[in-house]
């Protein structure tokens, strides 16, 4: 009897290439794969094989990256809140005292993004799947986590990771090249809030605190038993999509 799906997230910091990254493995995913995207497993039951319209449907938006999953029921996130009781209450905190957070909207928008983790995480747990489920982003892809002081970076990061239910795997994008991050983010169309209005010398430092972010988390996670696949975030993106994917067939 399986008690829970397990989870792989995939992190790194913005614009390194981790959507680039899921939706190339997830196109490549099929029948007799050893791990399962979360837009299928997610997906509402008519997609399934026994309706095959549907089914192909789903599949050909997911291959051509224009899957989107449908919207989960707020109860999911409630059980959540109550099965994670404590870190439920230390994110809301955290949130509420954040010095980024300053403003309604950024306060508003990193709770109902954080809340949908909840009920996404919970919806994927309670599937009880027998193989691993692949995300694009969870709870380590926070801005909230991140400060200009690194010793603060640190203890938060310790009590976030003392309540986070941890993944059982975590595929890390990152990279030395700070110009390469940099390139990317300055050309990508999706301009997250904590970029907003930003000189080079600003989202520089962001890339470096974003970095130092990523390197903690992988040595906690490592002393913690979590399994751990670094990749180069310059190195071509078939051979990320590689490697990725002979890391997940030993999940």
């Amino acid at each position: 009897m399986i008690d829970s799906t397990k989870i792989v997230e995939v992190i790194g910091p913005p614009a390194i290439g981790k959507s680039k990254l899921y939706a190339e493995v997830c196109r490549k995913h099929g029948r007799g794969n050893t791990w399962i995207p979360m837009e299928i497993l997610l997906a509402p039951q008519n997609t399934s094989i026994n309706h095959p319209i549907e089914w192909m449907e789903e599949r050909y938006r997911m291959i051509f990256g224009k899957s989107r999953l449908k919207s989960i029921p707020m109860e999911f996130g409630l059980r959540f809140m109550e099965n994670h009781e404590k870190f439920a209450s230390f994110c809301w905190d955290h949130l509420s005292g954040s010095p980024f957070h300053n403003t309604p909207d950024r306060k508003f928008r990193s709770a109902y993004l954080l809340f949908m983790d909840f009920c996404r995480y919970q919806a994927i747990i309670e599937k009880k799947h027998p193989v691993p489920c692949l995300i694009e982003e969870g709870f380590f892809q926070k801005s909230f986590l991140v400060f200009e002081d690194q010793q603060l970076m640190e203890d938060i990061l310790n009590q976030y990771m003392s309540y986070l239910p941890l993944p059982h795997a975590v595929i890390a994008i990152n990279s030395e090249d700070k110009a390469l991050i940099l390139e990317r983010i300055k050309k990508r169309k999706k301009v997250i809030a904590s970029h907003l209005n930003k000189e080079d010398e600003e989202l520089l430092s962001d890339i470096d605190q974003w970095r130092f972010l990523i390197h903690s988390i992988l040595n906690k996670l490592k002393g913690r038993g979590v399994k751990i696949l670094q990749l180069d975030g310059s190195v071509p993106l078939e051979e990320k999509v590689e490697a990725t994917n002979t890391f997940l067939r030993t999940l």
